[in-house]
């Protein structure tokens, strides 16, 4: 997911659990309240002028973004689901996008060889991860409050990323203090993703 917009703060939205700003500075805070509302709504009403044929290619996308997603193809399956939301924006397409970004990450890691040094280095990973949150997850979430018809909310798959999206922010608040070179232990995002959302 690169880039769509670069917010920043704490996050205060109708669900339960929250998404709090990190209690150090950092090169990328979470996004505020406002900011996440502002451009959930201009997705919401753009949305509505999307053409029928942007919208079959964003069906067709999101599906072979599935597909790829319940083979384990986490790789493909954010890029399909990224290139989707360009031709008509949904929250799904938002979601999947950040959940299979760190689902490709883990399965990267544990497929490589052990590196000599540190594949996943503090001082990249918090910020990634606040630009997922920022650009995916945290908008996504919103948006799926507004956009038509609703058909995310009180699913399985909005809270189970709801609680991902908790989770994460808590790890990067609690790694900001730590050393800009230090490891990530992977084990801790695969902790917070849990089990795929598809299956």
């Amino acid at each position: 997911m690169r880039p769509r917009w670069v917010l920043a703060a704490a996050l205060a939205l109708p669900w339960s659990g929250c998404l709090c700003a990190p209690a150090q500075a950092s090169a990328r805070p979470l996004a505020s309240t406002d900011q996440i509302e502002a451009k959930a709504a201009a997705i919401a009403v753009a949305e509505e002028h999307t053409t029928a044929a942007n919208r079959k290619a964003a069906r067709s996308l999101v599906a072979e973004g599935d597909a790829a997603y319940r083979q384990g193809r986490y790789d493909d399956a954010h890029r399909f689901y990224d290139n989707a939301s360009p031709n008509a924006p949904s929250a799904y397409a938002y979601l999947m996008t950040a959940d299979s970004h760190w689902r490709a990450s883990v399965s990267y890691g544990r497929k490589a060889a052990a590196p000599a040094g540190c594949r996943l280095e503090r001082r990249y990973f918090v910020d990634d991860l606040r630009l997922d949150l920022n650009q995916g997850y945290l908008l996504g979430l919103r948006l799926a409050q507004i956009e038509k018809g609703r058909p995310l909310v009180g699913s399985p798959l909005l809270a189970r990323a709801r609680d991902s999206a908790n989770c994460l922010a808590r790890l990067a608040d609690e790694l900001t203090s730590e050393p800009a070179r230090a490891c990530v232990d992977e084990a801790s995002i695969a902790a917070c993703l849990g089990e795929p959302l598809l299956r």
